[in-house]
């Protein structure tokens, strides 16, 4: 399967303040994230798409290798239906390019950015 269209349409409509990213702490997933303390950062949001709905879940882990400098980065999301798994995508499945992408998409337009902006906004 080529889920290149629908992480496009996501980052768009991120993009386009149309979803909603909260910050999560990432041990509130260890249920559904393998290896949740390599995550270090983790986003929810409840998406629609042709009167159907679901909840995203983006997590960005990083791991150190054996020579504890390297590191790697690995983002993931994590489509959730009715509290169930239905699929991850992560590079195995999906353009790592892509989900970087939605990673700097979620980043710059997240609950928490937001509020931050809004602090200096506000002439105070």
């Amino acid at each position: 399967m080529d889920f290149t269209k629908a992480i496009e349409e996501i980052i768009k409509d991120t993009n386009d303040n149309k979803i909603v990213w909260k910050n999560e702490n990432p041990e509130n997933y260890q249920k559904i994230v393998s290896n949740y303390h390599f995550a270090y950062k983790a986003y929810s949001c409840d998406y629609s798409k042709n009167e159907q709905s679901i909840q995203l879940l983006f997590v960005e882990k990083k791991a150190l290798f054996e020579d504890e400098i390297t590191e790697s980065y690995y983002p993931e999301l994590i489509v959730i239906n009715k509290s169930s798994v239905v699929g991850i995508l992560d590079e195995h499945n999906s353009s790592r390019d892509d989900l970087i992408r939605l990673s700097g998409a979620i980043e710059n337009n997240n609950e928490g950015m937001n509020n931050f902006v809004k602090m200096f906004e506000q002439g105070g």
